[in-house]
């Protein structure tokens, strides 16, 4: 092999711009470096003030030690065109983690995750009927029934539900219906075992009248309703018969309508009865099939008698045995003063008897 001559070798002059190059390149990554840490130390100081507010368990130098490694890392990463081998966490996860925010525990009674007892979701006000009952002098009046009727309508329709009792105050509080609600002293539809049923203050609807009924409202107001005192009707049970021992129920239909009425039963013939608090209007009074349409005034006292049937018994049977000891005489009997003939078919003639011969003389 050639050996070549030991002479120094002159390095090759570089580039020519190739130090401005990496100058500029320098400068443009310390601008970039230094836009991303103002950058974060900005997202830091309202991460830091969150924190505090939050009462946030984990500290906030180690948010931002973790903040600035990830930064770090990414301005190492995107400077740098091979990637390294490294034990450190990858930067986007680290970014992915710290951006998940845990789960709000659930508030409880006590204030503390993890209690037994949670706390119910706030109501809306919208979602309550508030009223109040005064007489016609504003005084409040007290132990009315509160009856709503069936929801999304527009007419009232019993339902048989009580809500609510009108407090000392005549207010009372109820879920809204939607629909409208009675105030009576009596309950709808359902029979009491008395002679006597309702009050003194005649069946009103909130919001409305006597006669009128209407949708009330819901929310924070409160719907004032002015009841009057009511109109009764009396009178005496007439029963069609001799029946002492039978019961009779009694209805009153408000306004003539079935299925809006006020009920007594176990009356008994001569009975004195009394619907109070009733309406002003034409009602029909139903006695066992026998109706009878009664014109109340308002805050008026009405007799009308109620007539009704005796219940039909069934009649006791009116056929006999005959007596087993009692004989009949038998058709076959032969009269004691007739001979047979012998029935031996011989052909001799009996000697006649003294009574034959006897007749024949």
């Amino acid at each position: 092999m050639t050996k070549l001559p030991r002479r120094k070798i002159e390095p090759l002059s570089p580039p020519s711009e190739s130090f401005d190059k990496v100058v500029k390149a320098a400068h443009a990554r310390r601008r970039r470096h230094g836009v991303i840490v103002t950058a974060s130390v900005a997202v830091l100081a309202l991460v830091s003030g969150v924190s505090f507010a939050l009462g946030s368990s984990l500290s906030v130098s180690q948010r931002i030690s973790a903040v600035a490694d990830s930064l770090t890392d990414q301005d190492t990463a995107s400077a740098t065109p091979t990637p390294t081998a490294t034990n450190q966490a990858s930067p986007k996860r680290t970014a992915e983690e710290q951006q998940q925010k845990p789960a709000p525990a659930p508030a409880t009674s006590k204030g503390v995750a993890g209690a037994d007892t949670p706390v119910p979701p706030t109501v809306t006000p919208n979602s309550y009927l508030r009223g109040r009952a005064v007489d016609t002098d504003g005084n409040p009046v007290a132990n009315l029934l509160v009856q709503p009727g069936a929801a999304d309508h527009a007419t009232f329709q019993a339902t048989g539900l009580v809500a609510a009792v009108t407090d000392a105050a005549g207010e009372f509080t109820i879920a809204c219906p939607k629909a409208p609600v009675l105030l009576s002293t009596w309950r709808l539809n359902q029979a009491v075992p008395s002679l006597v049923v309702g009050g003194d203050w005649a069946a009103t609807y909130v919001g409305g009248s006597e006669t009128r009924s209407v949708v009330p409202a819901c929310g924070k107001t409160r719907t004032t309703t002015v009841v009057a005192r009511g109109a009764t009707l009396t009178g005496t049970v007439r029963a069609a018969g001799s029946c002492p021992e039978a019961t009779f129920p009694l209805w009153v239909w408000l306004d003539g309508d079935r299925r809006t009425s006020v009920r007594i039963s176990g009356l008994h013939d001569g009975d004195t009865f009394r619907f109070s608090g009733l309406p002003a209007g034409t009602h029909v009074m139903g006695a066992r099939g026998i109706t009878t349409p009664v014109a109340v005034p308002a805050g008026v006292e009405v007799q009308e008698d109620a007539k009704f049937l005796c219940p039909v018994l069934p009649e006791p049977s009116t056929s006999s045995t005959p007596d087993p000891t009692e004989s009949t005489p038998s058709p076959t009997e032969t009269p004691a003063d007739t001979q047979s003939p012998s029935p031996t078919g011989s052909g001799v003639t009996p000697e006649p008897t003294a009574s034959a011969l006897a007749k024949r003389s």
